[in-house]
């Protein structure tokens, strides 16, 4: 079987860009080789443009060139009315679609980057990971796909917050699967987590099929979902096996701090991803959250220079 084409997809904003810097320095030294699709708000382009716009490897869309009017429209209102919490309640129960924010329009912009990337499998990493390791096209293959060539969909078994319950129970009615399903989804999609660009798009014809409507318009009307939910619920429900394999990830594939932890914890966690045989991806996704992240910032970057010294 021939071998597939990479891509990495990244959804960001202009409060993202120093994170995304971060993770930019890692794959182009790191994965100089693979194409990087990035989903930029459009009000942020400028700025992105001006410290990125001279990177080769990016390709970069405006969020307005990968949303519905209607649903751009809502995002680029969200950014006020979420400055005054009364005025975002307010659009919330009375406006159409007034709780469509950023967060949600980039989880779609995600799922879109992978259908137009043109490659076979792309790895979706958010502003929060860096690559610690080198990785090549043979790499690649051997971490997203199984012998026989089906991609990896990544699973691990968590217990589900409210929030993510809610967001398997959308899934699953989105996609008009037996209510019973969403209590057998039994974890989670890993971080970063693997999608392949010809599944992906079965899944939206099955949204669009199980809907008659535009597949991110139905979305849309969940109110709150989870790109990764969406997904993995479609892997493990409606794609034939043959296609897909639903894997746990193994222990090299990433890192994640997903809690903010005590220097100590930390400096383990850095430790792990500067070893020579530790994690290809680094997540510091939740720490960065509700928290001063300059000097993890500083260690993380430390980290890669040093990686990248020690490869010379």
């Amino acid at each position: 079987m021939a071998a597939n084409s990479f891509a990495f997809v990244t959804s960001t904003h202009g409060r993202d860009f120093d994170r995304l810097a971060l993770l930019r320095r890692s794959l182009q030294r790191f994965a100089p080789g693979v194409p990087h699709f990035i989903a930029v708000d459009s009000e942020d382009f400028p700025a992105f443009q001006q410290r990125f716009g001279d990177d080769p490897q990016i390709t970069a869309l405006l969020m307005s060139d990968l949303l519905p009017e209607k649903l751009e429209s809502a995002r680029r209102r969200s950014r006020f009315f979420h400055k005054l919490k009364p005025m975002w309640s307010f659009s919330y129960r009375v406006l159409p679609l007034g709780y469509f924010d950023g967060y949600l329009a980039q989880q779609l912009a995600k799922f879109e980057l992978v259908r137009r990337s043109g490659a076979d499998i792309a790895i979706v990493i958010d502003s929060d990971v860096v690559l610690t390791r080198p990785v090549d096209a043979q790499i690649l293959q051997g971490l997203c796909c199984l012998a026989d060539g089906r991609p990896r969909c990544l699973m691990t078994e968590i217990t589900l917050t409210p929030q993510y319950q809610r967001s398997v129970a959308n899934a699953v009615d989105l996609l008009k699967l037996p209510a019973d399903c969403a209590r057998q989804h039994y974890g989670a999609i890993f971080m970063p987590y693997i999608a392949s660009r010809a599944i992906m798009q079965r899944m939206v014809e099955a949204i669009e099929a199980a809907n008659a409507e535009p597949w991110m318009i139905a979305m849309a009307r969940c109110k709150t979902y989870s790109e990764f939910y969406t997904y993995g619920t479609y892997c493990r429900f409606i794609e034939d096996r043959s296609r897909v394999a639903l894997v746990e990830p193994t222990e090299e594939w990433t890192l994640n701090v997903w809690d903010t932890p005590s220097a100590e914890a930390f400096q383990q966690a850095l430790d792990r991803a500067a070893a020579p045989t530790g994690p290809y991806f680094f997540n510091l996704q939740s720490i960065f959250k509700g928290f001063n992240y300059n000097e993890p910032l500083s260690a993380v970057r430390q980290l890669i220079e040093r990686k990248l010294d020690g490869a010379h």
